[in-house]
């Protein structure tokens, strides 16, 4: 782009200053690993808690000591509990019970300390959709980006590929900890909670699987296969390559249509992913003259690799976790489609009399520049860029002026997602705004035959 067109200014607040002074270049980024660090929290919630106790921080207790109007706080429950009938009163109380793991009839002190590992059980959640949120408007945005000459600097040096590859060893033994947590036994609420964080820091980890993809390197190319086993969404490392060619058409089932909810876009990417993967894979066949069915097939790295890690599990672990490994790979991917959902929504690329459709440009992806969110996603929001240079690793990418911008970060976008008639309500002018502004803007001579026609 012309210089003219890269975004410079900055809304950083005193807090997002500091920061950013405290934690010059790939420093910032380690910020990404909060994510596997709150799935060790939800994880070793019970942990904590005792570790603190033993240092005379006694939570438990604290709690405990608590005061409503002068009541303590499990005598409130019996108050609240009694204006209801009393069948319903016994049922509320013994399924939570059953989902903390107490009896019943223990006393307030052994609630306390069941429920507060239970709440930090879904840490993952917490941190991803309340924590990270509220943390963007307290360290407020930045549009300001490396120059090409410091680009080509950093590319020389290791420390923003090191901090993208660390990622990989934390997030799998995170995740291996989290299988052996399961298989010791947890309460059910627990176990709830910490199927949905380690899902959560799933949908980060395709994150970081999504840039080592893009790298010149082959063993980081390695390392993304490795991120996408336990999501089982390998063959997306193939099917993205496509996204990246189709986007923002009507061939492409990562970007989602004006008036189309995410819950209607969820099945339709999965599948259209699958099938996009396995056209690519078939036409890579007949080039080398190589039949479907054999080993030189991706398939049977695709399929066969997360079936294998299952089976592993099963044997080493019994079938509980076998159950939360699948859950917490279809949230992990879950956590993909809604951002997939959310980068290019609504927005089009015109068809042109020749069939063909305009090149990509910098009005075909949402954008969005807090700075916090944007240090923790390796600049994911920084999406205009990454699709018009492909290959441009994340720290060098820019906030480009005019490119279509959300109204909040990607964590609160993705939650707005979930419910339609809100993300209709918010995001629909928005796009035809956009749409009009582009279809002003198509020029004939930038038609180009669409590939993988």
């Amino acid at each position: 782009y012309p210089a003219s067109m890269v975004a410079s200014e900055s809304g950083l607040t005193g807090l997002g200053r500091l920061l950013k002074q405290l934690l010059p270049g790939p420093f910032l980024h380690i910020a990404a690993f909060s994510f596997p660090i709150s799935g060790l929290v939800a994880i070793y919630g019970q942990t904590l808690v005792n570790q603190l106790a033993m240092i005379g921080i006694d939570i438990p207790h604290f709690l405990l000591m608590l005061n409503f109007q002068g009541m303590h706080v499990h005598h409130l429950l019996q108050v609240v509990l009694s204006v209801a009938p009393s069948w319903a009163a016994h049922m509320l109380v013994d399924a939570s019970a059953w989902a903390l793991g107490v009896d019943p009839a223990a006393s307030a002190a052994v609630w306390w300390a069941a429920a507060l590992p239970a709440v930090l059980s879904f840490a993952g959640v917490l941190f991803g959709f309340l924590l990270m949120p509220a943390a963007d408007l307290l360290c407020g945005w930045d549009s300001t980006s490396m120059s090409e000459e410091d680009a080509r600097k950093a590319r020389r040096k290791a420390g923003y590929r090191v901090v993208l590859c660390m990622y990989v060893p934390l997030q799998l033994s995170m995740l291996l900890w989290a299988l052996m947590t399961v298989a010791a036994g947890v309460p059910m609420l627990q176990l709830i909670g910490i199927t949905l964080s380690v899902g959560v820091t799933q949908g980060v980890a395709i994150n970081a699987a999504h840039e080592l993809l893009h790298s010149p390197h082959a063993l980081d190319r390695m390392f993304s296969q490795a991120l996408l086993v336990p999501v089982f969404y390998m063959h997306w490392g193939c099917s993205h390559l496509a996204h990246h060619v189709q986007v923002a058409t009507d061939r492409d089932p990562s970007s989602a249509r004006k008036g189309e909810s995410f819950w209607s876009f969820l099945p339709r990417s999965i599948i259209g992913n699958v099938k996009d993967a396995d056209r690519i894979e078939r036409q890579r066949l007949r080039r080398f003259k190589l039949p479907f069915w054999s080993l030189q097939n991706r398939w049977c790295i695709w399929g066969g690799v997360p079936l294998a890690t299952v089976c592993l599990i099963a044997s080493l672990f019994g079938t509980t976790p076998v159950i939360f490994y699948l859950i917490q790979g279809f949230v992990g991917v879950c956590m993909l489609e809604v951002v997939n959902y959310l980068e290019h929504y609504g927005l089009e690329r015109q068809q042109l009399r020749n069939g063909g459709y305009e090149k990509c440009s910098i009005q075909h992806s949402w954008n969005t520049d807090w700075f916090l969110s944007n240090a923790i996603l390796f600049q994911l929001q920084r999406h205009t860029d990454h699709h018009m240079h492909a290959v441009r690793p994340y720290y060098a990418l820019r906030s480009i002026k005019d490119a279509p911008q959300l109204p909040a970060s990607y964590p609160a976008m993705m939650l707005l997602a979930t419910i339609p008639p809100l993300w209709f309500y918010v995001m629909n002018p928005l796009v035809d705004k956009y749409n009009q502004r582009m279809k002003a803007e198509v020029v004939v001579e930038q038609a180009e035959d669409p590939p993988l026609n």
